[in-house]
């Protein structure tokens, strides 16, 4: 099982942190992850462009190359719109593969459409095609058609914990690598999803979301009921889940190096004393957390350590009914007044 980091530029965070922590772990890394720097192209992470960014990225890039890092280009935003299939747009992906891996050590690039990963596979053979998780597979169907073109696939995360159904995938497609995104803590159910990532791919600015509501009146079952996998339970995915990809996109209201880089050690090397808190990644846990908690709260102090497996054995039989469930509600108040 090997681990995929998120990339994303600001101003004390520096390649340099990331190779002094990882450089010996580096046969743990599968890639390192990042967004093209080009304003013409959809994603969560280059909406702040401008040209000292984009210097600072080729640094980090070099630096990461250097180093012998393989990297992922993100091609994953979700709104092209009309321009999705236009002749123009699959130049300007192409030209921006091309450009990055003359300079770079680029071995992956993630795709939002399939017809991009083809125009890939067709000029650049050698690049492993990777699914978004931002194409929401998540039934068999969908996971079998897509390994006829991708050599990677980011399932969604809302069957994170459906372990019957992950098996029958890597069954059906040994060939194909099997990725998760284990610390999003985006609330379950969220009906505003897939226009929230429709508009990270346009603005840095905020967005009027439901989470951070939900996460204010209920904060730890909120966490719970989740689909973040808890460092420990990485076990349970060993033979058939190839590549655990850590997020990053929403730590970037977090400056300080130290931040990511215990998020990454948690999970690569199994630090349970970890805040359960300070793993996930959710933009309105982080609006929640700023406005609302002082850091002697409760939420503040519980670990990894302290949530019982019984916990992922539940999840494996959650048909996320909340309303109907108290399980997360009772686990999460008897964690908090401990």
């Amino acid at each position: 099982m090997k681990f995929q980091i998120g990339w994303t530029q600001n101003k004390k965070f520096k390649a340099h942190h990331v190779i002094k922590e990882l450089s010996h772990r580096k046969e743990k890394i599968d890639s390192i992850y990042f967004a093209p720097s080009s304003p013409l192209i959809p994603s969560a992470r280059n909406s702040g462009y401008n040209r000292q960014a984009e210097i600072n990225l080729y640094n980090d890039l070099n630096e990461f190359s250097e180093e012998g890092f393989n990297l992922n280009i993100l091609f994953n935003g979700l709104c092209y719109g009309g321009e999705i299939h236009s002749e123009n747009t699959f130049s300007l992906i192409l030209d921006t593969i091309g450009f990055y891996r003359e300079r770079f050590n680029i071995t992956d690039a993630t795709f939002i459409d399939c017809n991009h990963a083809i125009a890939c596979r067709k000029n650049f053979p050698s690049i492993r095609r990777n699914a978004s998780i931002n194409m929401f597979i998540r039934d068999l169907s969908s996971y079998n058609s897509a390994s006829k073109v991708f050599n990677v696939i980011n399932i969604d995360r809302m069957v994170n914990y459906n372990i019957e159904f992950l098996k029958k995938c890597k069954e059906d497609n040994p060939g194909t690598e099997l990725k998760l995104l284990v610390n999003e803590a985006c609330i379950n159910g969220c009906l505003l999803r897939a226009l929230h990532f429709a508009h990270l791919s346009h603005s840095n600015g905020k967005f009027n979301g439901n989470c951070y509501k939900r996460y204010k009146n209920n904060s730890i079952c909120e966490l719970l009921s989740s689909q973040m996998v808890m460092p420990q339970y990485l076990k349970f995915y060993e033979g058939f889940v190839d590549t655990i990809k850590i997020s990053r996109r929403d730590r970037i209201l977090s400056e300080a190096p130290e931040d990511y880089i215990n998020v990454i050690k948690a999970y690569m090397d199994g630090n349970l004393n970890s805040p359960v808190i300070d793993l996930a990644c959710c933009g309105g846990l982080y609006q929640y957390i700023a406005q609302e908690i002082k850091s002697e709260d409760p939420l503040m102090k519980i670990k990894c350590k302290d949530i019982p497996e019984e916990h992922f054995f539940k999840k494996t039989t959650c048909i996320q009914n909340c309303y109907d469930c108290n399980y997360c509600f009772t686990l999460g108040t008897s964690l908090l007044r401990k």
